[in-house]
């Protein structure tokens, strides 16, 4: 929830000083005057301001955004006597915004045009207004209308969204990643200013080049289940894609060891391995013959076991080359003891390097981080904050141990390094652990080089050594050399193709758990709702359209002569009347009905079903276009019984035949009345 409890402004003139102090309450709070640009609206947009929604006034960003009475002039209206209006200069203004979630109250604090103070920098106490001048209260500053701002550490939009305990949801884009819902975006469903609008539902919504974005809003300050749908059909989606990347890697890199052979019924494209593929064996590892026949692995090595049996057959070895193979297998002997020390040492190189290699990615990710926070502190120094940033701390900026060096200790309050000097020193260190990182990786590479080399080399090695046990022990008259070369080489390949069958079983059962999580995602993607929204969704915008049309009659709405033909539209959940924009049949006057009723049932149906609108509404200057006496006090009627959220309300008192009568009812039904008179600022 958001309320707005205190608000103070400061208008800095050059010789005087013109002010505004008013607290705010629970339920309708109406700020009026007895004449239209009286300040108005400059009190409301000066709240928006504070929350650094100001783009939502009028698309500036800034104190542009403001009227002028903030940055530039500000004036006394014409007395009666006949004088002329006075014309004073402004150079700057301070507002102070209190602000509560329901269970903390702070305070934000916002320039307009200080020449030494930023407009973008926000300073946020951790208050009350009343106190944020105790030596005890904290504040920290804060930037918006800046890249960051809605992500970044420092970025106040980030900090507010956090401090309202929202969850905004990830919605898609037109082009691009998803992006989160932003702030903005809500605001303008609750903010209903008085230039632009009133022309139509939700015209102050944000776009921000997200799909559909006006009906991403009230999914989500309704709370509606398609929102989470949608975002469990996106997660699905995003897991499906990374099981298709998985099994074209695992299919490409076991293609290039495996050639020529390949795998039967089992494609390239990750799908789901049905049990007929399982039970009738039809995934094999297959190869061509001389033929061009489709043959088994284990068919050629029955070819490549007859081959080297026939060799075998024709092998005849010498009696006294009997030492001379005894010596080469002991040689080999001692090579292969050599090569299994290597690996060894190999391991325990490699199992090194990726535990410093871990410990120097977790110091760049951190130096990063700080870096990033450096920078930002940058920001709001430039800005202009006042605050005492320190970047020493009390932990080291690289490895962010504890330091508590004696040495230090009676200079705690001296800031060793500047933030530009903190954030080259970082940026220097970050450099240095980038390459450490990229030399530990490419010595990781060359160990496992090293290692799958010493491999092939004991493969070679075993080999030949089998050979020439099998000739010592086949001993005859004399031997063949062609034929053992021969023999080795059949042995080798069909090592090489045992090898290959262990490491195919071993492939097929990650191709087998690949399918089993594809075919899961397909499930749950065929678990969500059919119909997109789901029967409590359907209950809530049911009940949305039986409020908005109570709404139109409550006050009166006659465009339309059947009001049985109104709704609100399940698809872009706009008002619609038999299928039809609503709007293109109101007149003017019921387009602002609409736009009331629209607004309150968006609270009224989030405080029944617990959604995630933040309880408080902005109306600056409800009547528009002539609207009946009857139908703007019917309007405040209907939003007094919001007791437990926050309604502000601009009015000015000309509007109505008898305005004092009316405001004396409304403050004695517990209305909070801020009556500015003829000027908000004095």
């Amino acid at each position: 929830m958001l309320k707005i409890n205190e608000l103070a402004i400061n208008i800095q003139m050059e010789k005087d000083t013109r002010t505004f102090h008013n607290k705010f309450y629970d339920g309708v709070n109406v700020i009026t005057s007895s004449m239209n640009t009286s300040g108005k609206s400059a009190i409301i947009n000066a709240i928006v301001y504070c929350l650094g929604m100001e783009e939502l006034i009028g698309g500036s960003k800034g104190h542009r955004a403001l009227s002028t009475a903030f940055h530039n002039k500000i004036w006394d209206e014409a007395g009666e006597s006949g004088e002329h209006r006075k014309t004073y200069k402004v150079l700057f203004s301070t507002m102070y915004l209190e602000i509560s979630n329901g269970k903390e109250a702070i305070t934000l604090k916002r320039h307009a045009n200080n020449p030494n103070i930023d407009d973008s920098l926000i300073t946020i106490y951790f208050s009350e207004y009343s106190n944020i001048g105790s030596s005890s209260t904290r504040s920290e500053s804060y930037y918006v209308n800046s890249k960051g701002a809605a992500k970044n550490s420092k970025g106040f939009l980030f900090f507010l969204e956090s401090f309202l305990s929202l969850d905004l949801p990830i919605v898609p884009r037109f082009k691009g990643q998803p992006t989160k819902l932003y702030l903005q975006n809500i605001f303008g469903a609750m903010f209903i200013e008085q230039k632009r609008g009133w022309s139509d539902v939700l015209v102050r919504v944000p776009n921000y080049g997200i799909i559909d974005v006006k009906q991403r809003v009230v999914e989500y300050l309704l709370k509606l289940e398609t929102l989470e749908n949608e975002k469990r059909k996106s997660e699905i989606k995003k897991e499906i894609e990374k099981i298709k990347d998985e099994w074209k890697i695992l299919y490409t890199e076991f293609k290039s060891k495996a050639f020529p052979f390949y795998i039967s019924e089992l494609l390239p494209e990750a799908m789901m391995i049905g049990e007929d593929l399982i039970q009738n064996n039809l995934i094999r590892l297959v190869s061509e013959d001389k033929n061009r026949k489709i043959i088994t692995i284990d068919e050629y090595l029955e070819n490549k076991n007859i081959e080297k049996e026939d060799l075998d057959s024709k092998l005849f070895v010498k009696g006294n080359d009997i030492n001379n193979l005894s010596t080469e297998n002991e040689r080999i002997e001692n090579e292969l003891s050599e090569l299994n020390s290597q690996r060894i040492k190999l391991t325990s190189k490699i199992s090194l390097i990726k535990t410093e290699l871990n410990e120097y990615i977790k110091s760049s990710e951190a130096i990063s981080e700080d870096i990033q926070n450096n920078k930002d502190l940058k920001k709001i120094k430039n800005l202009g904050s006042e605050e005492n940033i320190s970047v020493l701390g009390h932990s080291c900026p690289v490895c962010h141990q504890e330091i508590n060096d004696s040495l230090l200790d009676s200079q705690q309050n001296i800031q060793v390094m500047s933030i530009d000097e903190n954030i080259t020193y970082l940026t220097q260190q970050l450099k240095l652990f980038k390459n450490l990182i990229t030399q530990k990786r490419n010595a990781e590479e060359e160990a496992r080089k090293a290692l799958i080399e010493i491999s092939s080399k004991e493969n070679t090695l075993f080999s030949l050594m089998r050979a020439i046990k099998d000739d010592i022990y086949s001993i005859s008259e004399a031997y063949s050399e062609v034929n053992i070369e021969k023999k080795i080489r059949i042995k080798l390949d069909i090592d090489k193709k045992e090898t290959l069958k262990v490491e195919f079983k071993k492939v097929i059962k990650k191709f087998n758990f690949l399918s089993s999580r594809l075919k899961k995602e397909y499930v749950k993607l065929e678990e969500l709702p059919e119909n997109r929204l789901s029967i409590l969704d359907e209950k809530k915008l049911k009940d949305f359209s039986t409020s908005f049309v109570c709404y139109l009659n409550t006050f009166d709405y006659r465009s339309v002569s059947n009001l049985n033909e109104v709704k609100i539209s399940r698809d872009t959940y706009m008002p619609e009347a038999d299928g039809f924009d609503l709007k293109a049949d109101s007149s003017a006057s019921d387009n602002i009905r609409t736009i009331w009723s629209y607004t309150l049932s968006l609270l009224k149906i989030s405080n029944m079903y617990n959604g995630n609108h933040l309880g408080f509404v902005i109306f600056d200057e409800p009547k528009q276009h002539s609207i009946h006496e009857k139908d703007i006090i019917e309007f405040f009627n209907q939003a007094m019984l919001f007791e437990n959220n926050q309604i502000i309300i601009g009015f000015t008192q000309d509007q109505l035949e008898s305005p004092q009568i009316f405001l004396d009812k409304l403050k004695k039904e517990g209305c909070n009345i801020i009556d500015l008179g003829t000027k908000a600022f004095k």
